[in-house]
């Protein structure tokens, strides 16, 4: 499993934690709860996105090798 599909699946089991506990919390604090709802929505959305959406590797990253030492 690669690390983004790893985030893909805690933001999914974060949101919905959050979504079980509605009945309890949306008496409390229904504002506070849209957000925080709304939130982990678009972070899973977005982790989804960039899942399929993948770029491809930076042959750039690579460093070059060291220039022998002038003496």
């Amino acid at each position: 499993m690669t690390e983004i599909e790893k985030a893909c699946e805690h933001a999914l089991v974060l949101f919905t934690d959050h979504c079980t506990k509605y009945p309890a919390e949306i008496v409390v604090e229904p504002l506070a709860w849209r957000r925080r709802c709304r939130d982990l929505a678009e972070d899973y959305a977005w982790l989804l996105f960039c899942k399929n959406n993948q770029l491809p590797p930076n042959k750039r990253l690579t460093t070059p090798p060291m220039p022998p030492l002038l003496k």
